[in-house]
């Protein structure tokens, strides 16, 4: 596969290289296309997040709601699930974040 770079992102690439992170422009695209996954994958989340906050709005406004102590017992149990997802796929720093997070949410 050829792909042409714009003069913009060939001089980014070589400034990567430059610092010593990388040793070629094989490895800062590797990344680069590492990162857009995990971008992809944070979208995909973020819109599941989006149909369950509008499934829950619905839900309230017919009266069906659910205590606060249980809601947050469903939020820790989902990022427990998420943390131990992230670190079964070896991004456990992503995972330790992410329980922070939800610890800062509950203090």
């Amino acid at each position: 596969m050829t792909i042409a770079l714009q003069p913009e992102q060939e001089q980014f690439i070589q400034t990567q290289i430059a610092t010593g992170r990388y040793t070629n422009a094989t490895e800062v695209i590797a990344e680069a296309l590492q990162l857009l996954e995990k971008r992809n994958q944070y979208d995909c989340w973020v819109e599941e997040l989006r149909v369950k906050i509008d499934l829950a709005a619905a839900q309230l406004d017919r009266g069906e709601g659910i205590d606060s102590e249980t809601a947050i017992a469903l939020v820790e149990f989902d990022t427990h699930t998420r943390f131990k997802l992230l670190a079964a796929q070896g991004d456990r720093e992503l995972g330790l974040k992410l329980l922070d997070k939800l610890d800062s949410l509950t203090d």
